[in-house]
């Protein structure tokens, strides 16, 4: 999407999604400066995140993700959004 990323995550049991997310946006905003010779933030703070409990949450939540370009209009078929990368294992529980 234009103005947001949707993105799932297995975290190990010593792991924080908090700093996760901290590393992330940090790395990526430094990339995103370096290639377009910017500085400062590119990400607004905080996240909003959804525990996935099942094998249905999880499919429910790829196909909310696949099918938001669409439902933006942003695309006509969701194959068409060329930021949409699913790992093929999950597109088995589709």
């Amino acid at each position: 999407m234009p103005d947001h990323l949707h993105m799932s995550i297995r975290l190990g049991a010593k792991e924080s999604l908090s700093q996760t997310l901290k590393l992330f946006k940090g790395r990526t905003a430094y990339q995103m400066n370096q290639l377009h010779q910017t500085s400062g933030s590119i990400w607004y703070p905080g996240f909003h995140d959804r525990m996935i409990r099942s094998a249905e949450d999880l499919a429910g939540y790829f196909n909310y993700v696949r099918f938001n370009p669409v439902k933006a209009k942003l695309v006509s078929a969701s194959s068409d959004w060329p930021c949409l990368l699913i790992k093929d294992e999950i597109y088995e529980l589709l």
